[in-house]
């Protein structure tokens, strides 16, 4: 608006250059973008990769697995190299283009004040400031297309962080209901991984009165895990039900059905903080429950051994 104060060419001198620069925003984005993205995502693949790896650094070693590991984690990092460098290289033209065009509009800016004061039509201060403006107003195009690349990394990951809660969708209020007794009646059983299509277990059905134990036999990859983690409702049901003392397993409150329940995954880790605290669930410790915890489980005597007993503390890495 101030340069159209100045003089209507100076206003749509500015409407102009500022268009060319939304163009070559709008190219920078199309033709770098993509390949900005998907460096990202392998970047982060390759770092969980590497997390994962030093977790298993001892059975790594042990099995001669270094190298094969490091050839493939140096593919995907190269790759996420190469990603980059490509995207750096067409940003980086695009970036160039876009400051000559910034200087050269200042001086076209000079040049047509230069003629508007030749034929009276503004006087030479309006000329200097109409240039100094324009280089002003194009700045922060300029300077967004030059910082695309964070612009780009910061959405994928916020697009990461909503897919993420996404997933912990909040699950509605339930109605309390009675201690469980134990009493497991499975009916069909069909269950997939989250997100996938294949069932691993098909047409399940059996019923475990209260009191029973019960051993799952069965070959690697039998379904084995995947049947505990639909009894438990970590994974949802296809098809078919799981019920506890009559009720849908979906419709008891984990975090009242929780304390009822002992689960021990294949990949073990315990959480960050005092031996007693993970035995207690971090909630508040009585020592004597966690110790009769402990005796039951055959692993008091070996606590004790531990530099400071219930109160050593474990570390991140679990």
């Amino acid at each position: 608006a101030v340069m159209f104060m100045f003089h209507p060419w100076f206003g749509w001198m500015t409407v102009g250059s500022a268009l060319v620069l939304v163009v070559l925003a709008y190219l920078n984005q199309r033709y770098t973008g993509k390949a900005l993205v998907e460096a990202n995502q392998q970047n982060v693949t390759a770092n969980l990769q590497t997390t994962k790896n030093l977790r298993n650094a001892e059975v790594i070693e042990s099995m001669g697995m270094l190298d094969t590991l490091m050839a493939r984690w140096g593919k995907r990092q190269r790759r996420v190299l190469v990603l980059q460098s490509d995207a750096s290289d067409k940003g980086g033209v695009i970036s160039s283009i876009s400051r000559t065009f910034r200087n050269w509009s200042q001086s076209i800016m000079l040049a047509l004040g230069a003629y508007l004061v030749i034929t009276h039509q503004i006087n030479p201060g309006l000329m200097m400031a109409g240039s100094l403006l324009l280089g002003r107003a194009l700045a922060p195009v300029d300077q967004i297309i030059g910082s695309w690349k964070g612009f780009v990394a910061a959405r994928v990951q916020y697009n990461r962080l909503n897919e993420t809660l996404e997933k912990l969708h909040n699950e509605p209020d339930r109605m309390a209901l009675p201690d469980p007794e134990g009493h497991i009646q499975v009916e069909n059983l069909v269950v997939a991984p989250p997100g996938g299509k294949n069932p691993i277990i098909r047409n399940i059905s059996f019923v475990t009165p209260a009191g029973t134990i019960v051993g799952i036999v069965g070959p690697s990859a039998a379904g084995k895990s995947t049947l505990v983690r639909a009894l438990l409702g970590i994974w949802p049901a296809q098809h078919g039900t799981v019920r506890l003392d009559g009720a849908d397993i979906s419709a008891w409150d984990k975090q009242k059905l929780g304390p009822h329940l002992g689960y021990l995954p294949q990949d073990i880790e315990l959480f960050e903080g005092s031996i007693s605290d993970n035995i207690a669930r971090f909630t508040k410790v009585d020592p004597e429950k966690v110790v009769l915890a402990a005796r039951t489980a055959g692993v008091h005597e070996m606590i004790l051994q531990l530099p400071d007993g219930y109160d050593t503390v474990i570390g991140s890495e679990g």
